[in-house]
């Protein structure tokens, strides 16, 4: 894994956990909580320039059978919004 700040986004519909890890991968540490609805991309958007990591992270909930649904489906959308503002990639994690 190459060193580098990345950012770990879990996006509920009501609220969106953002949690940093340090330079080396080794620690994680909670950062905010952002209220879901017009502003949060935009104050996603201020995280990621406070804490410029060299990615963004995002969970991607699959079914246990490793399909995916409606709420997939949500963040995947979700996701491609925010990578069209941000300039480090957006990379979605199976949250399984």
């Amino acid at each position: 894994m190459r060193p580098g700040v990345r950012l770990g986004i879990d996006w509920g519909d009501a609220r969106i956990g953002v949690a940093a890890c340090d330079r080396e991968g080794l620690m994680a540490f909670g950062v905010a909580t952002v209220t879901a609805g017009d502003r949060a991309l935009a104050e996603l958007a201020g995280l990621v320039a406070e804490y410029e990591p060299i990615e963004v992270v995002l969970g991607l909930p699959r079914t246990m059978a490793g399909g995916e649904g409606i709420a997939a489906e949500k963040i995947r959308a979700r996701a491609a919004e925010l990578a069209d503002r941000l300039p480090v990639p957006v990379r979605l994690v199976d949250e399984r």
